[in-house]
């Protein structure tokens, strides 16, 4: 009887530890769940801004090449102002060519309403 009152003791002390052992695993597969959730948030949290981070760097790029289009722009424009300058500037310093005497339209019509 002692034999099978130890053995009873044994029992109640192994379904004990049973007991807390489920339960340990319980909660361990819980917050493994919960971990696993959080890891696919985190995840899909950080391939939304991978995204977003390559979408503002298109978008910056883009605007470099319209800057950079823009910058070439501006310095063609002032160029031709220059280039225009120069030829105005040219042209205003060059007296004009004398047209050895030769009268305008208007001096030829006056001169046929004379006659």
């Amino acid at each position: 009887r002692e034999e099978a009152g130890q053995l009873g003791k044994d029992l109640v002390d192994a379904q004990r530890e049973e007991a807390s052992l489920r339960a340990s695993s319980q909660k361990l597969l819980r917050e493994q769940a919960v971990s696993k959730s959080l890891l696919e948030k985190t995840k899909e949290e950080g391939r939304a801004e991978q995204e977003d981070g390559h979408a503002q760097v298109k978008e910056l790029e883009q605007q470099v090449v319209d800057l950079t289009a823009n910058i070439r722009m501006r310095e063609q424009i002032k160029a031709d102002e220059e280039l225009s300058k120069a030829q105005i500037f040219g042209t205003s310093s060059v007296p004009p060519k004398n047209r050895s005497g030769k009268k305008g339209k208007k001096g030829k019509g006056r001169r046929a309403g004379k006659r």
